[in-house]
């Protein structure tokens, strides 16, 4: 009973949120900023096919667990191992196309590769459940330090 209602309630919540839309809006936001910034880590066409990868991620993410919420998907690393043909493909993704941070963290930075605890090469090892890339693990890789308002970039 209650993982129906769970499934139903996330179910709902994919269906009500606009991942590729938000991203957008977030890169429009801080794109300036990357353009003009002296200090950093990215070229600003690596800012740019780091938000194409991170909008296809996202979307690939959520096929995935749509199709683990309806059964679709196995939602055990045992159950796809026995049905791999159910898997999202995701063969046009190159995860390391969202980048590394140029393996120091950025300025003042010190996080060995991308994400706070050290190398990201750990985490994503292929993809995410649901996937044929398979990552297996969901750490809290997405906490990140509170960052200060930016200010206007210089013309």
């Amino acid at each position: 009973e209650y993982t129906e209602q769970y499934h139903t309630y996330f179910a709902e919540f994919l269906e009500s949120m606009d991942f590729t839309g938000m991203i957008d809006k977030t890169a429009e936001l801080i794109a300036p900023y990357v353009e003009k910034d002296p200090t950093k880590f990215c070229t600003y066409e690596e800012f740019e096919k780091g938000v194409a990868a991170l909008k296809t991620f996202c979307e690939l993410r959520v096929e995935s667990v749509e199709g683990q919420l309806t059964g679709e998907i196995p939602s055990t690393t045992e159950g796809q191992a026995e049905a791999p043909d159910t898997l999202i493909d995701t063969t046009d993704l190159n995860l390391s196309d969202m980048g590394n941070m140029g393996n120091n963290g950025g300025r003042g930075g010190n996080m060995n590769g991308g994400f706070p605890g050290g190398d990201m090469s750990g985490y994503m090892n292929g993809g995410f459940p649901g996937s044929d890339m398979d990552v297996g693990r969901d750490h809290d890789m997405l906490k990140q330090p509170s960052l200060s308002k930016p200010q206007d970039p210089k013309p």
